[in-house]
């Protein structure tokens, strides 16, 4: 959990709720950029749609990876042209330039599947009838992505898989990795 004031700042108060929460027993950092980590945690977030969309089958698959780094390429660029800076607060997360290269090596060092399976806010989702939450980081990207005049397929086509399988009751793990590759 990271905790500061937005969109910047330090502030005795947010010291105090952070040293509350650790004695509470939990994991928190103190950001003076908050605003730019949200932007990472959102990038980051991108990826749970695919994670949950795809069979787990897929996940050891050059295209299942490919989707993942391809929907951070596209967040990055999109940022980058509205000059917002996504990083994170307190060095404990990877950059987005990590990330992607993170994703892509999964591949080599065979850690691109989990052996366990994942479970996450968009597969149970999909799985309930609980709201999305996922479909407002892709949506976000797509308005910055249209508002500069940039392309965003594989963000644009992750939304409508992930708008689709919830509308129409597919459940989770109902596409295979390259349905969700841009056409």
């Amino acid at each position: 959990m990271v905790v500061g004031l937005h969109p910047e700042g330090a502030a005795a108060e947010v010291d105090a709720l952070a040293k509350d929460l650790r004695r509470a027993g939990l994991d928190v950092g103190v950001s003076s950029r908050i605003a730019e980590d949200r932007w990472l945690k959102l990038c980051v977030n991108l990826m749970s749609a695919p994670n949950a969309l795809i069979r787990r089958a897929d996940h050891d698959t050059r295209e299942f990876v490919e989707v993942k780094a391809r929907l951070l390429e596209e967040a990055r660029e999109v940022l980058a042209a509205h000059r917002i800076v996504a990083r994170s607060c307190d060095g404990r997360d990877r950059s987005l330039d990590e990330e992607i290269r993170h994703q892509r090596e999964s591949l080599k060092r065979g850690t691109s599947a989990r052996r366990l399976p994942l479970y996450n806010q968009v597969w149970s989702s999909l799985r309930s009838d609980a709201p999305l939450e996922a479909d407002g980081y892709h949506q976000r990207i797509l308005e910055l992505a249209a508002a500069g005049g940039i392309q965003a397929p594989v963000n644009a086509r992750v939304l409508t898989k992930l708008v689709e399988a919830k509308s129409s009751r597919l459940g989770p793990e109902c596409f295979s990795a390259a349905e969700l590759l841009a056409p």
